[in-house]
């Protein structure tokens, strides 16, 4: 990782938990969107469909480590 640049961004969402080494930038992009769709305690439909689209969206353009290592 590069120090103040990237950080280490958990999905504990679903099952198995995902990680990832991420721009600082995405998990702006991430409490932005939280904090734009959260409505009531549990934060509504909306946001939830909201996290799980910017994780897929997040997954798709990832690259999975192991694989490249075995490689």
């Amino acid at each position: 990782m590069e120090a103040d640049v990237e950080t280490f961004l958990v999905n504990r969402v679903g099952k198995p938990a995902e990680y990832y080494i991420v721009p600082i930038d995405e998990c702006y992009r991430l409490v932005g969107l939280i904090r734009m769709h959260w409505r009531g305690l549990s934060g509504g439909t909306e946001v939830w469909k909201e996290i799980h689209q910017f994780f897929g969206d997040l997954k798709s353009r990832s690259i999975d480590v192991r694989e490249s290592v075995r490689a």
